[in-house]
């Protein structure tokens, strides 16, 4: 099992962005926990480095 897979497995990757994401723009939509499972590793690593600098939640999926 490769570092990628043990943190999916683990749902750690998942977390941190919800955790950023919600300190960053307050309660969470459903529709942004749905992407968020659907997502790969390496796209939530993007998300979470974009959440640094978006300015709103689309800009972090954008």
């Amino acid at each position: 099992m490769t570092t990628e897979d043990a943190l999916r497995a683990a749902g750690q990757t998942e977390a941190l962005l919800v955790f950023l994401l919600t300190i960053k723009f307050g309660d969470l939509d459903q529709s942004v926990f749905r992407i968020i499972r659907e997502a790969t590793i390496p796209d939530l690593e993007n998300w979470c480095r974009r959440t640094l600098t978006a300015v709103t939640i689309d800009g972090v999926f954008a």
